[in-house]
């Protein structure tokens, strides 16, 4: 029996919920607007469905549409509070979902703090939107360095 990806079952719960895709003009405009390539599984997944929000295994999930991507870039201050990261979305609470650009990079995809979006702060989620939403369905530690269990 086949399993369906975690992409998969993503883009079935917020396409019942009435999202449509991003056009490639969209995706486009939001490349140019944040000075970034797109990642190519990211850009196939908002052309099935554009952003959405739920709650997805242990995670609740709140990916911002195309269009509000510059926005919400702009208006955390991303470039200023954390270089080298762009935020495509967040838990609905303290963390945002972000891209890691830097060259000595642990993982594309991350999980970064809003408040202190340091770095170190980030918890690497894969290379790929399945990894990312796999690590999200599972559920995050976030258990920092040097805390207690």
């Amino acid at each position: 029996m086949a399993t369906t990806s975690k992409v998969d079952q993503w883009i079935a719960a917020n396409l019942s919920a009435g999202s449509v895709g991003a056009s490639d003009a969209e995706l486009d405009a939001a490349a140019a607007d944040l000075d970034v390539e797109l990642p190519s599984d990211y850009r196939a997944m908002m052309g099935r469905v554009n952003g959405g929000e739920t709650e997805f295994g242990d995670s609740w999930i709140r990916l911002w549409p195309a269009g509000e991507l510059a926005e919400h870039n702009v208006g955390y201050q991303v470039r200023e509070s954390a270089p080298g990261f762009t935020f495509f979305g967040s838990n609905g609470g303290g963390e945002a979902y972000a891209w890691d650009w830097r060259p000595t990079r642990s993982a594309l995809y991350v999980v970064i703090p809003f408040i202190t979006p340091e770095p170190g702060a980030a918890v690497p989620c894969g290379d790929s939107m399945e990894e990312f939403l796999a690590t999200l369905h599972r559920g995050i530690p976030f258990q920092r360095v040097g805390s207690s269990p």
